[in-house]
């Protein structure tokens, strides 16, 4: 399964991303923000916004 890192400001954009991926055979990991992404990168669990 393929990872990917969703940082969408737009929370309903946001939303239907997360929705969507999975369904698509993606692992979701969500940054809050953009200073959350170097963070989310090297540790996944700190920045998750579910």
């Amino acid at each position: 399964m393929a990872k990917i890192l969703i940082v969408e400001d737009d929370k309903e954009i946001h939303r239907l991303l997360c929705e969507y991926l999975p369904s698509r055979d993606y692992e979701v990991i969500n940054a809050v923000n953009g200073r959350c992404i170097s963070n989310c990168i090297k540790d996944k669990n700190r920045c998750m916004q579910k």
